[in-house]
């Protein structure tokens, strides 16, 4: 109920909502439901997030995993795996994002084992933003041109193929590679376009804008807006 809950409400609410929470996984202890007792903990990881309480975030969400492995719930274990990279890249230091990517790369492990493929590319974006962290774009550009692939593929709408491909330009950008951060901004829009998707299609002619940035090349950038 707690997981449900939070959900549907803005941060400042999903912090609000940790003692309730706490209040079900105490129940759930008692009835011994270990699933439900781990979703609620990844609910309360998740208030953690929200009231920047790293430390309490990270203890909920391996609590969360150790019950999901113990039952053998590996989309549970995915999960809490991506709620612990979650926590880890609260820190904001190189060794916590190294932390974070190992805690990703494992959930994407899992859903794609499972089949989850809508799952596995929102997980690459993830894959990708720790690759850019952690200074490696040459695999940023492996992981968002996968996700991008994959949201093309199932015809993810509302801006999810959009943000794949600007992670991927700013791969490309971060490798000066700016004609093709440039040529996969301009592939999106004409793509986009052409499938009326207007949403998609305005988030790529921003990314063809700040690409001509980068190439300092504003009056083309200006012509695009």
């Amino acid at each position: 109920v707690a997981e449900v809950w939070l959900e549907e409400r803005s941060g400042e609410e999903r912090a609000a909502a940790l003692r309730p929470a706490e209040a079900a996984r105490s129940d759930l202890q008692r009835l011994g439901d270990k699933r439900l007792e781990a979703a609620t903990l990844l609910a309360m990881s998740e208030a953690g997030v929200a009231r920047r309480d790293r430390s309490k975030a990270q203890q909920d969400a391996e609590q969360a995993l150790d019950l999901f492995r113990n039952i053998d719930d590996r989309l549970g274990e995915a999960r809490a795996l991506h709620a612990l990279s979650v926590a880890h890249f609260m820190e904001a230091s190189y060794t916590a994002y190294d932390q974070s990517l190992k805690c990703a790369q494992e959930a994407m492990a899992i859903y794609e084992e499972l089949g989850l493929q809508g799952l596995l590319a929102t997980e690459l974006i993830t894959v990708a933003d720790l690759f850019l962290n952690l200074d490696r774009p040459r695999q940023a550009v492996t992981a968002s041109k996968e996700a991008a692939h994959l949201f093309r593929k199932l015809g993810y709408g509302r801006g999810s193929e959009a943000l794949a491909l600007g992670m991927l330009v700013q791969s490309h950008t971060e490798l000066d590679q700016l004609s093709q951060a440039l040529q996969v901004a301009k592939d999106g829009a004409a793509r986009f376009k052409a499938a009326g998707d207007r949403r998609q299609e305005a988030l790529a002619l921003d990314l063809v804008a700040h690409a001509h940035l980068e190439k300092s090349e504003p009056e083309e950038a200006l012509d695009v807006t």
